[in-house]
């Protein structure tokens, strides 16, 4: 009797543990889709300052709110 409700409830932990093993995978790669724009926003601001200082190094003219990328 105990073999046949074990029988019964395995596929349901496997569902479970699938689910589990997918959601950790899909959350890698949200994180590290996420990293990596963020290393691209950096560059590109970088590459705005560069550009900014070579056209008009008497000038401060840097966009606003880019100091949150390097958090």
């Amino acid at each position: 009797m105990l073999d046949g409700i074990i029988i019964l409830l395995c596929p349901f932990f496997i569902i479970s543990l699938i689910s589990i093993i997918f959601a950790y995978i899909i959350e890698y790669i949200r994180r590290y889709i996420n990293q990596q724009r963020k290393k691209q926003n950096q560059i590109q601001y970088l590459s705005i300052i560069i550009i900014n200082i070579s056209l008009s190094p008497n000038q401060q003219d840097f966009p606003p709110a880019y100091e949150t990328l390097f958090f």
